[in-house]
């Protein structure tokens, strides 16, 4: 277990207790616990902190947590999305962060963009497709702009094309957004709001 001799006297009103076994990305656990009423609070997050965040005049504090949800799903873990999820922490719990979350849809230039990036779905020599697919999903549905994922799977997964997937089932354009909806769901870190 680990305490950052700097967060002892930081603005965030929680002491962080971190542990990591080692190895290649795993495994990280923190354990926060209220200063004030030492002990009155505390909330453990089983996920890599990329940053943290005091707002004096909101009385909470921001956490930038990495989801590995999608790690190994359908692709190795180097072509792996990792999104970047914003929780808000204070007296009352650790929540994911909603306002810090949610964006405007992309100008039509950055849709375009967006559809010009994409490898082809169906190269079979194309190993990271898929990796690719879903990461631009996956930020288009956390920054809860669903209908625009939808709308980036239309244009970029050919009508005929069937993916193999790891099991060895033959997924068509809607399977795998089935797919993609329940591991969305599996996520820690999931909002109804992010599907709407």
């Amino acid at each position: 277990v680990y305490i950052d001799p700097k967060e002892l006297n930081s603005d965030l009103p929680f002491y962080e207790l971190t542990s990591y076994t080692g190895g290649a990305h795993c495994c990280f656990r923190s354990r926060f616990i209220s200063k004030a009423n030492l002990f009155k609070s505390t909330f453990d997050l089983n996920e890599s902190i990329s940053e943290k965040r005091y707002m004096a005049d909101q009385d909470s504090s921001q956490i930038d947590v990495f989801d590995e949800t999608y790690a190994y799903w359908q692709y190795s873990y180097a072509y792996s999305p990792i999104p970047l999820i914003t929780l808000e922490l204070d007296d009352k719990g650790m929540r994911v962060s909603k306002s810090a979350m949610i964006k405007s849809p992309p100008s039509a230039e950055e849709f375009k963009k967006a559809i010009k990036s994409t490898p082809p779905v169906d190269d079979v020599d194309g190993i990271d497709r898929i990796g690719h697919v879903t990461k631009v999903m996956v930020g288009y549905i956390y920054s809860g702009n669903f209908s625009t994922a939808e709308s980036y799977l239309d244009a970029v997964w050919p009508e005929s094309f069937k993916y193999v997937a790891y099991d060895s089932a033959y997924w068509d354009k809607e399977d795998y957004k089935d797919e993609l909806i329940k591991i969305v769901k599996s996520s820690p870190f999931f909002e109804s709001w992010m599907l709407e």
